[in-house]
């Protein structure tokens, strides 16, 4: 992908080009990856793995009291499932706004904005920073995954338990 395809997806809100697709460009993926949390305006659905929660604690902190404040303000639905361990409960209790259930053993990391987006994140292997993504506006694809995180949604348990 490039700067103009870029371009012409946030013209059209996402929605065209239709594509499916492996970023690797840095510039680019921060950007989307970013963007797709700053981006719903209904709902918002994460699946993170303890390696994704301790990058966001580490890198994007700041952005995430941001995007829980706009979620808030905007009145958007915003669900986590996420794998906890001692050091990011403190954090993610912090994040008051959004629901927040929990698993062990959380295979893949996603975000799925108002069930139109989904953004996985790849780490390399050993790696604490992604360094590629998958970002699709594929209606079969975003529908799968949101399959997933309904049924993962189901079984985790809330953060407060």
């Amino acid at each position: 992908m490039d700067l103009g395809t870029f371009r012409e997806l946030r013209k059209a809100e996402q929605r065209y080009p239709k594509l499916t697709i492996v970023i690797r460009n840095p510039d680019l993926v921060l950007a989307l990856y970013l963007e797709s949390l700053l981006l719903p305006s209904k709902e918002l659905d994460v699946i993170w793995n303890q390696n994704m929660v301790a990058h966001i604690i580490k890198d994007f902190r700041e952005i995430m009291f941001r995007v829980v404040k706009k979620s808030k303000e905007n009145g958007i639905k915003f669900r986590a499932v996420v794998e906890i361990d001692e050091g990011n409960t403190t954090f993610l209790k912090s994040m008051n706004y959004f629901e927040i259930r929990q698993l062990d053993s959380i295979k893949e990391n996603l975000q799925i904005t108002d069930n139109k987006i989904c953004v996985k994140p790849l780490f390399d292997q050993g790696d604490e920073h992604f360094s590629q993504i998958l970002w699709s506006n594929s209606a079969e694809l975003v529908n799968q995954k949101k399959d997933l995180f309904e049924n993962l949604w189901k079984v985790a348990i809330p953060i407060s338990t």
